[in-house]
């Protein structure tokens, strides 16, 4: 569950900095940056969670 822990913090550290980009810049490529970083976060979240669902099976 570590891992896990480490995996949100480093995908909210991420939108944070990108926000942070977008706000300093105005540059939408910082909002599109976050936005897939928080899709990439939401699907590796989905794919742990299902991995330690098949292992309790």
């Amino acid at each position: 569950m570590i891992a896990l822990r480490v995996f949100f913090a480093v995908v909210l550290a991420v939108v944070a900095w990108c926000a942070g980009g977008y706000l300093l810049t105005r540059d939408r490529k910082y909002l599109r940056l976050a936005v897939r970083a928080l899709v990439l976060g939401a699907v590796g979240a989905l794919l742990l969670f299902a991995l330690l669902v098949v292992q309790r099976i």
